[in-house]
C-alpha cells in the first residue's frame, strides 16, 4: 500500500525491512532518507492522509484478531498534530476531503460495512452507510459522494452532507454492475479529481499471453520532449 503526501512531494509506504509490516516514507524523487514514520511490534498498513499532511490514518492486525484503525501525526509546517484518537476495530479508513470525518469498514455487525466517524472526537459518532456488505470506501473530492465496494464486489455510491453541524446521507445507489479486479487487500480503484470517472483494474481474458503488468515512471520528460521535438 502506498500513497502520495498532498503535496506529491513524498511517497508513504508499507514495508517490511524492519521484520513486520511498518509505515516509512520516503522523497518522491528517490533521494535523502527513507524514514519510519511509527515503529511497532504490530504489523500496520496506510490507507489516507489528510488534505493538510497533518494526520496519517491506516490499521494494524495481529493474526487471528480485528484489524484497528490506528493514527499516526505527521510533522508539516503548518498542519497541527496533537494527540492522536484511540484506535478503534476497523480497516481502510479514509479522510473526508474536509478532514472532518472518517469513512472506513468493520465487521461490528456480523459482516463488513461502511461506516463514518467525526475526525478527531471519533467516539462522538457513528453512522452506518451500508445496509448489504461493503468495504474500501472512497470520497469524492468534492465531499458530496460517498463510494464503496458494496457485498457483491459492485461500485456504490451514497450523496451525504459533510458541511453542517452532523454527517448526514441518502440512500446507497449502484453506479457500475461490472466485477472488477481485486488483486490485493487495498483500496484497487480510484475516483476522479470531478468525481465523473472511476479507474479500475479489469481481469485479463483466460489464456491471455500478454506481459505481467507494469508501472513506467518517468522524470524530467520536458527534457526528453525538447530533444525529440526541437524548438525554431
Amino acid at each position: 500500500m502506498s500513497l502520495w503526501t498532498p503535496d506529491s512531494r513524498r511517497i508513504i509506504f508499507m514495508s517490511t525491512r524492519s521484520g513486520v509490516s511498518n509505515v516509512y516514507e520516503h522523497a518522491a524523487g528517490g533521494t535523502g532518507e527513507t524514514t519510519r514514520v511509527a515503529a511497532s511490534a504490530t504489523p500496520q498498513w496506510p490507507t489516507s492522509i489528510m488534505a493538510d499532511g497533518s494526520w496519517l490514518v491506516g490499521f494494524d492486525q495481529l493474526p487471528r484478531t480485528e484489524p484497528n484503525v490506528v493514527f499516526f501525526p505527521m510533522k508539516r509546517a503548518g498542519a497541527q498534530g496533537g494527540s492522536a484518537p484511540p484506535p478503534f476495530k476497523g480497516e481502510f479508513a479514509e479522510f473526508s476531503p474536509s478532514g472532518r470525518y472518517l469513512a472506513y469498514s468493520a465487521s461490528d455487525s456480523g459482516r463488513y460495512e461502511v461506516y463514518v466517524r467525526p475526525f478527531p472526537y471519533v467516539d462522538r459518532g457513528l453512522w452506518q452507510v451500508s445496509n448489504s456488505g461493503a468495504t474500501r470506501p472512497a470520497w469524492a473530492r468534492n465531499g458530496r459522494e460517498l463510494f464503496y465496494l458494496d457485498g457483491s464486489n459492485r461500485l456504490t455510491k451514497v450523496d451525504v452532507e459533510t458541511t453542517g453541524p452532523t454527517f448526514t446521507m441518502g440512500r446507497p445507489i449502484r453506479i457500475l454492475d461490472s466485477r472488477y479486479l481485486e488483486p490485493n487487500p487495498s483500496r484497487h480503484y480510484d475516483v476522479s479529481a470531478d468525481g465523473r470517472r472511476f479507474l479500475m483494474l479489469k481481469e485479463g481474458s483466460a489464456g491471455d499471453d500478454a506481459a505481467p503488468a507494469s508501472i513506467v515512471v518517468v522524470l524530467n520528460w520536458t527534457e526528453e520532449l525538447k530533444r525529440l521535438v526541437p524548438t525554431r
